[in-house]
């Protein structure tokens, strides 16, 4: 039953809530791209020495809001954008020089494109930049520094800018993103039903109810149950790698269906994360320093150990060993590293890390019925439950 129009409606230029998830990522994707975690990666410690990322740069304030007892600043600046010529396929266009080519001022007015592109920051108090979202070559790009994932900023910033920019391709999605968009659609089917106006749009003819029912039948069930197996002992033990292998998680695969379909299932989820490390790289010491490590039982400290060890030991960069936290002295293997200077050096290469990460997205995809998208959300919601048990 839908509810009656309790609001007035506005029309919008692109509107996700009149689309299938399938239709709206089309939409703003339509070359189908993807690219690695790792592609826009930006921490707290980075943003702080950016010029270009400070609060002066952003004069005009939106509005201000509180994120897990903190405040923080939304703000604006207005500059002059660059727009990339693409083929048909979404591809960019360079010249011989391998330069990309961008319209000019006469194309842009042409093809009624303004040249001037508002871009919007998320400050804390000391004035350090936590989130951005920005014209990146004619596409979207929106950044939150790793240190303040899970503040919700993601969503504030693709909500403003897709109401600024409703039209602008998303130039392709990381699995963040693309778990970001999948959920600013869902939230934007849910403001259409709870204000009434799908009901409204029905009545006066700019929409079916068949298609309101395909649109609606996509959101994540809420109370909805049926049997599950709910068994761990009959998972696999699977072992996920970022695409530059910043961080490492160990879970049982039988919590893939429950992240899909029954988040309400904490206790088994839980029970199946059993392991996650997290690196963050510091470029004044051009090392790691780890961020998060979670070991569920204790005995996977060891996996991990030898997972980062591995994957330390190729890249030739070392461990910070004094790190704020106390991660290093908590949980890092010593025996592992050769120490000097304040650095440890990973002395050998104890797991082939790279082909468990291919077997884990091979399984992955199974479990979802080989279909991509699916895979994609998956692969989001274990890095977020990984996140939130390590903060907890």
């Amino acid at each position: 039953m839908l509810k009656e129009e309790t609001t007035k409606y506005v029309k919008k230029l692109v509107d996700p809530a009149l689309m299938t998830w399938r239709e709206f990522s089309r939409a703003i994707n339509s070359a189908g791209k993807s690219h690695p975690e790792t592609a826009y990666k930006t921490t707290y410690e980075i943003n702080k020495d950016k010029e270009y990322k400070s609060k002066k740069k952003y004069p005009t304030l939106i509005n201000r809001f509180v994120s897990n007892n903190m405040e923080f600043e939304l703000r604006e600046s207005i500059e002059k954008g660059q727009y990339v010529m693409s083929d048909e396929n979404g591809d960019f266009i360079r010249d011989i020089n391998g330069d990309l080519l961008t319209f000019n001022d006469e194309e842009l007015k042409i093809l009624g494109i303004n040249p001037y592109d508002i871009s919007l920051g998320v400050f804390d108090m000391d004035g350090v930049m936590v989130g951005s979202a920005q014209n990146e070559w004619g596409t979207i790009l929106i950044t939150v520094v790793e240190e303040f994932r899970g503040f919700g900023f993601g969503q504030i910033l693709l909500k403003k800018y897709r109401e600024l920019y409703p039209k602008r391709d998303s130039g392709g999605f990381t699995p963040r993103g693309y778990g970001l968009t999948k959920k600013y659609h869902e939230n934007a089917v849910r403001d259409y039903l709870a204000k009434g106006f799908y009901s409204f749009l029905i009545k006066n003819g700019h929409i079916t109810k068949e298609k309101v029912k395909e649109i609606v039948s996509e959101l994540p069930k809420r109370n909805e149950r049926k049997e599950i197996d709910l068994n761990m002992q009959k998972g696999k033990i699977a072992v996920h790698n970022s695409g530059d292998n910043t961080n490492f998680i160990i879970y049982n695969t039988k919590i893939i269906p429950m992240l899909l379909d029954y988040k309400e299932d904490r206790f088994f989820i839980e029970k199946g994360l059993l392991g996650y490390v997290h690196l963050i790289y510091i470029e004044t010491r051009d090392a790691y320093r780890v961020f998060n490590f979670l070991q569920n039982p204790e005995r996977m400290g060891k996996v991990l150990n030898e997972l980062l060890a591995s994957r330390l030991f190729d890249e030739k960069t070392p461990l910070i060993v004094d790190d704020v936290k106390g991660m290093f002295e908590k949980f890092i293997d010593k025996d592992l590293y050769e120490i000097k200077d304040g650095l440890a050096y990973s002395k050998a290469r104890y797991m082939d890390y790279k082909s468990l990460g291919r077997m884990e997205k091979v399984e992955r995809l199974k479990i979802c019925d080989n279909d991509r998208f699916k895979a994609e959300e998956a692969e989001v919601l274990i890095m977020e439950l990984a996140d939130s048990l390590a903060e907890d």
